[in-house]
């Protein structure tokens, strides 16, 4: 990471003199002001002196270009310049030092409301709270008949949401004492609801599975996935009927789940952070980040992210393994009990005289 962050220095002074005299503060506001130029300047720079591939401006335009996505010079120029493996990882390292804000150069993956970017926020909380009222707002604009509301009714029905948010960001040792956090991370902030929710919604498939054994048909050999239409017909060994009335009900009882799970845990009284380390693959260094409450998110500001992440930070999980453990447990025995109601209905249905 330190050689990706002195390429970056270096680049910057050249592209704009002084750049590295500035203050993190208006060295962030100058990065989003030149986001579309940055993003030009440096993928076309990489390709040439780190991927030896040069990329014309021409044709940096044209992969850049929405209503070109279907034709076929793009996808041959995506086919020759797309990246993958350690390239992608590298080059991903080194976009997040030009997109990202604050002491972690913290870069949200997430689409944000017309106008708006890292820089908007000052803390978790009000990014968190924007985009509830941005999802409410869209989703009333799909719906023709739906009443449209102002943000401030939206911002009132607000509740923690934080629903497994993509971010990148650079960790820093002398930051974060406690966690002990280096390098660049692929980060998922969750809600602590959501995170159960989660883990709940696995147990899902794998309950239905284990209580109703099922398989899905492979597609024929000569099956054209352009051309062809393969109907998908579950073989649950003759208790078809079963498992569909299982699984249509077991997922109402899951969506019923989240908002309990909403409900039992909003009030949370500790403000903590859940940090779990995720290191499997090489390029892929993976962070999920658990937040207990809303007034967690309160207190985690963009720009200094680390560090407020490292003080209300714990890598110790047993107490959210232990509630994990409860309500996936809860749910596997109404599920359980589900489908025990569903073998007396259907044995009463077979032995119900005619």
């Amino acid at each position: 990471m330190q050689e990706i962050l002195e390429f970056y220095k270096i680049e910057m002074e050249k592209f704009s003199p002084g750049f590295n005299s500035l203050s993190e503060s208006e060295q962030d506001t100058f990065k989003k002001k030149n986001a579309k130029i940055l993003n030009r300047h440096f993928t076309i720079l990489t390709q040439e002196v780190w991927f030896n591939n040069p990329l014309s401006l021409e044709d940096y335009f044209k992969l850049n270009d929405l209503e070109a996505k279907l034709n076929l010079v793009y996808e041959e120029l995506e086919d020759k310049y797309e990246l993958e493996g350690e390239q992608l990882f590298k080059f991903n390292k080194l976009s997040t030092l030009i997109k990202g804000v604050g002491n972690t150069y913290l870069r949200i993956c997430e689409s944000f409301d017309f106008g708006k970017n890292e820089l908007t926020f000052n803390t978790l909380y009000d990014y968190d709270l924007d985009d509830f009222i941005y999802q409410e707002r869209a989703v009333k604009e799909f719906d023709e008949a739906a009443v449209k509301q102002s943000d401030n009714f939206y911002a009132k029905q607000y509740e923690l949401k934080l629903h497994s948010e993509w971010m990148r960001g650079v960790f820093t040792p002398d930051k974060t004492p406690n966690l002990k956090l280096e390098g660049f991370y692929y980060l998922t902030c969750s809600s602590m609801a959501t995170y159960i929710n989660c883990e709940v919604e696995d147990v899902y498939y794998s309950i239905i599975d284990e209580l109703v054994p099922h398989t899905y048909p492979e597609a024929p050999e000569d099956f054209d996935t352009e051309m062809d239409v393969f109907e998908v017909k579950v073989d649950a060994h003759g208790k078809e009927a079963l498992y569909e009335e299982l699984s249509s009900k077991a997922r109402d009882l899951l969506i019923n789940y989240s908002y309990k799970l909403n409900d039992v845990l909003k009030g949370f009284p500790e403000d903590k952070i859940w940090v779990i380390e995720k290191n499997e693959e090489a390029t892929d260094p993976k962070i999920d980040l658990v937040f207990s409450n809303v007034n967690t998110l309160k207190r985690t500001r963009l720009k200094h992210f680390q560090t407020d992440v490292d003080t209300l930070g714990t890598s110790d999980v047993d107490d959210l393994k232990a509630l994990i453990a409860l309500h996936v447990g809860a749910y596997r025995q109404e599920v359980i009990a589900l489908h025990q109601e569903l073998i007396v209905k259907e044995d009463k249905a077979r032995t119900k005289p005619d």
